[in-house]
């Protein structure tokens, strides 16, 4: 499975629990699941997840700080319908 499943699968499983419109904080999912937050495949992750529109950042959320660990600028996201597709690969 690659990482991007991975990350979208820990965030389902420990935050969104298959309920779209859930705020979700990818990086401590993906923490807990062992899949190295800050990593370039973590980014490369965070960021296809986001074009794809499966976690939509939530704007009370924004992060201006060089180097935090959070993906694209949001310490918080909202799992999307679209996430619930790429789990059952669609």
């Amino acid at each position: 499975m690659n990482l991007t499943k991975q990350a979208l699968r820990a965030i389902n499983g420990a935050q969104a629990h298959g309920r779209e419109g859930t705020r979700a904080d990818p990086a401590r999912a993906a923490n807990e699941a062992g899949l190295g937050v800050g990593s370039e495949r973590y980014r490369e992750a965070m960021a296809y997840l986001i074009e794809e529109a499966a976690l939509l950042g939530d704007e009370h959320t924004s992060i201006d700080e060089e180097g935090d660990q959070h993906a694209h600028g949001y310490a918080s996201y909202f799992f999307t319908v679209r996430a619930l597709e790429l789990l059952e690969g669609r």
